[in-house]
């Protein structure tokens, strides 16, 4: 097997063909995965050189035009593929079994992207609300937020905070309510922030991530 590759150093293997010819030697995809399984590097150079062109581009075609993007993506491909060759049964078919990893591989990244992009804007969207209190907290945004409230020994300052995120009350209110002043309400809302803001998003974040 390894006398095979060795003679074909000097050959010139065309990335578009499927066999490539060396004077009298024809190099399949089946016979260089039997050679690269056996452990000839060499075979996997073959197979990547003859395949990378069209992987390339199929990658392209789902980033629009982005060649760093694709680059990287098409090399990931090859490396996943190369990982898994021994599980392949049917090596004469082993170009479609390896588009079929590279647009898996480009669909799973956009998904992945998407979801990184829904959550940065959902982080956005809470740590916005923690710091002004504008909208209104779903169920489970809202367990999180009363589970924290209740940890405040001081009634005083609890109920201040439960004014303001629980019942939605505004700052005038609140303090006509507690019979304080305006300032002592956004006193008490800036310590409660200060002490709790990332751990309610935090704790908002991972139960959302944890449903995506």
């Amino acid at each position: 097997m390894h006398n095979i590759l060795q003679k074909s150093q000097n050959c010139d293997i065309s990335p578009d063909n499927t066999v490539s010819v060396c004077g009298e030697l024809m190099f399949t995809d089946e016979h260089l995965i039997k050679v690269a399984l056996s452990g000839d590097a060499r075979a996997y150079d073959h197979l990547f050189h003859r395949y990378k062109g069209r992987i390339h581009r199929i990658c392209l075609d789902y980033f629009g035009g982005n060649a760093d993007l694709a680059d990287d993506l098409c090399q990931e491909t090859f490396i996943r593929a190369f990982n898994r060759l021994g599980q392949l049964k049917d090596r004469e078919k082993f170009f479609p079994w390896l588009k079929e990893i590279a647009r898996n591989h480009c669909v799973s990244f956009i998904r992945k992207e998407k979801t990184k992009s829904k959550i940065m804007l959902q982080y956005e969207v809470i740590t916005q609300t923690v710091v002004e209190g504008e909208r209104k907290w779903n169920e489970k945004e809202f367990q999180v937020i009363d589970d924290l409230i209740n940890q405040i020994k001081k009634p005083d300052l609890r109920q201040t905070i439960k004014l303001f995120y629980i019942e939605g009350k505004k700052i005038a209110e609140i303090a006509e309510i507690q019979d304080i002043s305006q300032s002592l309400v956004t006193t008490r809302l800036n310590r409660f922030r200060g002490k709790f803001r990332m751990r309610i998003v935090m704790e908002i974040m991972k139960r959302q991530e944890s449903e995506l």
